[in-house]
């Protein structure tokens, strides 16, 4: 029985996963998408947020990871505050945002190990078709989702600095 109830657990995580597959055409154009997934956690990605996901903000205004350069601050037209960012920023803030960051990294990573674990155990995996009827994927399908997970693990669990 309890064999049962961890296969059932394990295809509903595989099938929540599939859902929340990104389709190709969504792919990063080098924004931040802040969005909440249904349970109200906050997630910061590269890409769209899935269908079931609430999109708060996109940030197209990426910072390089690498520390900013110095160079003389340019002086605002008309009093406005400039867009760059300030020369001496609070340590206590940056290292807060740093935490924060590292912190959304492994979260992506663990995420991202999981469904990669979840398609690798799984033998037939399935999506759903309108009408909520189960479509089986074909064996390039599911190999085609193995090699997308692999690549996600790949890209969220490097070890640079940079995805």
């Amino acid at each position: 029985m309890r064999s049962c109830s961890l296969r059932v657990t394990s295809l509903v995580l595989l099938i929540a996963s599939l859902h929340c597959l990104p389709s190709v055409a969504q792919q990063s154009s080098g924004a931040v998408y802040k969005w909440s997934d249904s349970h109200g956690g906050v997630h910061y990605t590269d890409r769209p947020p899935p269908s079931d996901g609430k999109l708060i903000s996109i940030d197209n205004h990426v910072a390089s990871p690498s520390p900013p350069t110095r160079s003389a601050p340019a002086a605002a037209s008309d009093g406005a505050s400039s867009a760059a960012p300030k020369a001496n920023p609070d340590p206590r803030l940056k290292s807060a945002v740093d935490a924060d960051v590292s912190a959304a990294n492994a979260e992506q990573c663990n995420k991202a190990q999981e469904r990669y674990q979840n398609l690798i155990r799984a033998r037939r995996l399935f999506k759903n078709g309108s009408g909520n009827e189960r479509v089986y994927l074909s064996s390039d399908e599911i190999d085609q989702e193995r090699m997308d997970a692999k690549h996600d693990v790949d890209f969220y669990c490097s070890k640079d600095d940079t995805p």
